[in-house]
């Protein structure tokens, strides 16, 4: 007799992170993995289905039974977004929708992508609305709630990011004398974050954390 698969849902498989997540999710045979998303990926596996949503209205989303985890890879930039009112509706509003749906239907975890220097009363505007996002979903009742907060995020994504790609050229040359302090601030692969994201699900965590970004690290290399 076979073991009962797990239901666990994502939303922003189609970003960096989500992207190396939702292989790793599929690549555990207990799982069934349920994906929200804007248009159908196209990406087809026995244990998955994908779910149209309209992230701004939680009427959209579907009806589905306590899943195990919820994980949520949803995100933008300033640039892409176009205005400030578009991003906060982007990186705040639906991680909150989606977290407060989470917690209506019974999510025994929710695992959000943060960013480092998440804080609601920062000064700069992406770090605020970061924070904000945290401290909201933090206030729902959800059993595990684990935010992680990357530094300067490393991996092939589909967008052109000239910063991103600029930076990603030199930090690994610079990595390595990031010592002490400074360690929390090396860049990271998207990859080694969804491992994380993995580890961190398989071995949850009653309560309300921050994982940064030396400790996602760590985290991703543990057995």
């Amino acid at each position: 007799m076979g073991t009962e698969e797990k239901l666990v849902v994502i939303a922003g498989a189609s970003g960096l992170i989500g992207g190396h997540l939702i292989i790793a999710l599929l690549a555990q045979e207990d799982l069934k993995v349920l994906s929200l998303v804007r248009r159908h990926s196209g990406l087809e596996h026995k244990r998955l289905s994908e779910h149209i949503v309209d992230f701004a209205d939680t009427a959209s989303f579907p009806a589905v039974e306590k899943p195990r985890a919820v994980f949520c890879c949803l995100g933008s930039t300033m640039k892409k977004a176009g205005s400030r009112e578009a991003f906060r509706q982007i990186d705040h509003q639906f991680p909150l929708n989606l977290a407060t749906w989470a917690a209506r239907h019974g999510a025994e975890q929710f695992h959000l992508v943060s960013a480092m220097g998440a804080d609601p009363s920062s000064g700069i505007f992406y770090n605020q609305i970061k924070g904000e996002t945290e401290r909201d979903i933090a206030q729902l009742p959800l059993p595990t709630a684990v935010f992680y907060r990357p530094s300067l995020l490393l991996g092939q994504r589909d967008e052109k990011r000239t910063g991103e790609k600029l930076a990603q050229i030199s930090m690994p040359i610079i990595s390595p004398f990031m010592l002490g302090p400074l360690k929390a601030y090396r860049p990271i692969q998207g990859k080694t974050v969804a491992s994380a994201m993995l580890k961190a699900f398989r071995e949850p965590v009653m309560g309300k954390r921050v994982l940064k970004s030396d400790q996602i690290q760590q985290l991703s290399q543990r057995p």
